[in-house]
C-alpha cells in the first residue's frame, strides 16, 4: 500500500476516523505543495456496471443469480464468492467493515497494520543519540513529520532539525552494538549519506527499523488508484489479444472448411 494519512479511530458514539494533524480536506488547501500525498488518500474509481460482464477474478458471466459486487478497495466488479471477505479500511476512512476481493484483503490487513501501528510509533517519535565524526554525538528525538513525508531529527539541546526525507531512504538497519539504527539516504544524484543513530532500548530500535522500511517502501510506491488502473489496462490489453488470437483461429478453420467443400466439389486432391 502507499503511505496514507495517519489516522486513530474516534471512540465517541458516530466511530469515525480522525487524522492525527490534519484531514484531508484541510491538506487539500496545500494541494499544490502536496499532489503526492493528497493522491494517496484517493480511492479508485470504481470501474461501471456496464463495462464488466463477467467477474474479476473468476471470469464467470454475470446473470440474474450471480450478482455484481464492488470491491471497496479496488472498485472492480466481482461475483459474490470472489468478493466475500470484509475489512476495514483505514486509508479510505472506513472504519465498518467493507466488502473486498481475495486481493485486496491480504493488502488491506497490512495497510490497517500500517495505520495502527506504524503511523503512531514513527508520530509519536522515539529518542535517538545522533552520532558525527567529528562531533560526537548530539542527542534529540527523532519523529515522522505531519505530513507523514519526512522524518526529522530534533536537537535537543538548540532546537535544530536534520531532516530524513523517506523518498530517499535507501537502506535502514539495526546496530546492535550501540542499540540503534542506521539509516542510508541517496539524493537525486546518487550522493550517500549516512545518519547513524545510538539507541537505550535495542527493542524499541527494532522496532524502528522496521517502521521505517515499511515507511519509505509506501513513499516510493505508486498510489493504489494508479496501480488498480495498471492492473486493469493490462487486463483489458490481455483480453483484447486472447479475442484477437480466438478469432484468428476461428477463420482459420472456417476456411479451411470452405478450401475442403470446395476440393471436394471439383474433385481437386489435397
Amino acid at each position: 500500500i502507499s503511505l496514507g494519512s495517519c489516522l486513530c479511530l474516534d471512540t465517541g458514539p458516530r466511530r469515525k476516523l480522525v487524522p492525527w494533524q490534519q484531514t484531508p480536506r484541510e491538506l487539500s488547501r496545500n494541494a499544490e505543495e502536496r499532489p503526492l500525498l493528497l493522491e494517496k488518500f484517493k480511492p479508485p474509481t470504481w470501474e461501471a456496471d456496464d463495462q464488466s460482464n463477467e467477474c474479476y477474478a473468476c471470469n464467470l458471466e454475470f446473470n440474474l443469480t450471480k450478482r455484481r459486487h464492488h470491491c471497496r478497495r479496488c472498485g472492480n466488479v466481482f461475483c459474490g464468492k470472489c468478493s466475500e471477505q470484509r475489512i476495514r479500511l483505514l486509508l479510505f476512512s472506513i472504519v465498518e467493515p467493507a466488502r473486498v476481493c481475495d486481493g485486496c484483503f491480504r493488502d488491506a490487513c497490512d495497510e490497517n497494520d500500517f495505520v495502527d501501528k506504524t503511523i503512531p510509533r514513527l508520530r509519536s517519535g522515539t529518542t535517538f543519540t545522533l552520532r558525527n565524526a567529528l562531533f560526537g554525538g548530539r542527542e534529540g528525538t527523532l519523529q515522522l513529520n505531519r505530513h507523514l513525508t519526512d522524518l526529522e531529527f530534533r536537537d535537543a539541546n538548540n532546537g535544530s532539525v536534520d531532516v530524513l526525507p523517506l523518498r530517499s531512504v535507501e537502506d535502514v538497519k539495526s546496530v546492535s552494538a550501540s542499540k540503534g539504527c542506521l539509516i542510508v539516504l541517496v539524493d537525486s544524484n546518487g550522493r550517500k549519506k549516512e545518519y547513524k543513530f545510538d539507541g537505550a532500548d535495542a527493542r524499541e530500535s527494532r522496532a524502528w527499523v522496521s517502521a521505517v522500511l515499511d515507511a519509505s517502501k509506501r513513499a516510493i510506491r505508486p498510489t493504489i488508484s494508479q496501480e488498480v488502473e495498471a492492473a486493469r489496462k493490462k487486463r483489458k490489453t490481455e483480453k483484447a489479444y486472447q479475442a484477437y488470437k480466438q478469432s484468428s483461429e476461428q477463420r482459420r478453420e472456417s476456411n479451411q472448411v470452405k478450401r475442403s467443400e470446395l476440393a471436394k466439389k471439383y474433385g481437386i486432391e489435397r
